[in-house]
């Protein structure tokens, strides 16, 4: 069996995740050494793996020289750029910690990697130490496929709906993206910024990797990969039909259901007693994961709990995040605001989920089959999850200007529509013959 380093961003729906991942390679008989940027040692640790602290990755990339240079003239930045060109990229590799991953990568020297998508830095620099490597991603495909019937992550485009989900409308947003990046690393060469790009590529070639392999993207930012195999935590099936990448692979979501549970005691209790009143009166359980939104947006949460206010037979839980509180709404009867909530407690016992349509949220509510009423965030993959709900007849997309009136008649739709909790159900059994594969088959090389 094979040691095998997991480098993860540290994020906590990617952490969560990993610990599924982690789990089920550990117990096809294989040894997990974590390696983080961020520091998450108590909570990797906690659960009996192996921990290693690596340096930070720097976006953004500075130093003292740089910073002159950028507030004189576009003629003497053409001067340093150009004289200082191998200066630069030797400044460049210290700055982005390129030199101490190595050292920290080729240390460990396990049998393979599993790197998160976006780790670039971390990604090359495994790739130069000539040990295997698979990425991951908790994100659908976002490649431009044969005969254009994938729309870009970043749209809510459905195919075969209106003039923008046909063959031609994909294709037109798929090169306005395309012409956006290209664009910006244009714009960015010219006024010299953005050197990581530049730093990271270089680098790459340097290790030999092929940098035809790579598309430059915004999602993720940088680079995409078509030369290395990348699991994806989706399901194949709830994707838009297309011709799938060879490299992307759909391994499933993965829900750790025994994640540590980021609330207090009394907001146990308050969960508890509202799930038994639900139970006991019979009432239906609404979930709205506020976390996410921004604080400019309470006007929609107060929306939502105008929608609700006459439905005695609804109740709703809001978890509302680091960036709300519970002083910024009016009480009312059948609402409750909780600061941390316990998701997949809630989603348990939920009804209908009401998301911006992150794919952490989208993946529980399909294991608990929990029908959804989006609201898209319009951050990263968010509009192409939410379109695939609403292909899929997961739940609906909606927009944020819906009125009161309009969200109340959507939650009716949805909780009073049987076929919505059916095609979950469905979902929920293909996800769980996902679970029930070896992890290790999925990937390119045998462990």
């Amino acid at each position: 069996m094979a040691h095998i380093g997991l480098i993860i961003t540290g994020l906590t729906g990617r952490l969560n995740s990993s610990f599924q991942m982690a789990t089920k390679l550990q117990n096809e008989g294989h040894t997990i050494t974590y390696l983080c940027p961020k520091d998450v040692k108590k909570k990797v640790e906690s659960l009996g793996f192996i921990y290693i602290q690596l340096p930070p990755i720097n976006l953004e990339y500075k130093h003292d020289d740089l910073e002159k240079i950028q507030s004189s003239s576009w003629f003497s930045r053409c001067k340093y750029h150009y004289k200082n060109y191998f200066k630069h990229y030797k400044i460049g590799k210290k700055i982005l910690n390129l030199n101490e991953y190595e050292i920290a990568l080729k240390k460990l020297n396990p049998d393979h990697f599993i790197i998160d998508m976006e780790m670039h830095d971390l990604i090359f620099t495994a790739y130069k130490l000539k040990i295997p490597v698979t990425l991951f991603t908790a994100w659908f495909s976002n490649k431009m496929g044969l005969g254009i019937k994938l729309p870009p992550l970043r749209t809510d485009i459905i195919p075969g709906k209106k003039l923008k989900g046909s063959s031609i409308g994909i294709l037109i947003n798929w090169l306005f993206i395309k012409l956006k990046v290209q664009a910006r690393i244009f714009v960015n060469k010219l006024t010299f910024k953005d050197y990581r790009r530049q730093v990271l590529k270089k680098y790459a070639k340097n290790t030999n990797f092929p940098t035809r392999t790579l598309i430059a993207s915004n999602l993720p930012y940088l680079f995409c990969y078509t030369n290395l195999p990348i699991l994806s935590f989706t399901l194949s099936e709830m994707d838009f039909p297309h011709r799938s990448a060879k490299n992307h692979i759909y391994v499933g979501p993965m829900i750790y259901e025994q994640r540590d549970a980021k609330f207090d005691a009394n907001s146990n209790k308050i969960i508890d007693e509202i799930i038994q009143l639900k139970q006991k009166a019979e009432k239906k359980l609404i979930y709205f994961s506020a976390g996410s939104i921004l604080v400019p947006e309470v006007d929609f949460i107060k929306k939502v709990m105008k929608a609700i206010e006459n439905k005695k037979d609804w109740l709703l839980i809001v978890s509302l995040g680091k960036k709300l509180t519970i002083d910024t709404f009016q009480s009312q009867s059948n609402c409750f605001f909780i600061p941390w909530v316990p998701q997949l407690k809630v989603l348990k016992h939920t009804d209908c989920c009401i998301t911006h349509a992150g794919i952490n949220t989208i993946s529980e509510c399909i294991h608990y089959a929990v029908p959804m009423l989006v609201y898209s965030g319009n951050e990263a993959d968010e509009n192409g999850n939410a379109a695939r709900i609403d292909y899929h007849k997961l739940g609906v997309m909606r927009n944020k200007q819906d009125t009161p009136k309009e969200i109340n008649e959507q939650l009716d739709k949805i909780l009073n529509n049987q076929s919505f909790k059916n095609n979950l159900n469905i979902f929920n059994g293909i996800y769980n013959k996902y679970q029930q594969r070896n992890l290790s088959d999925f990937l390119k090389i045998k462990l």
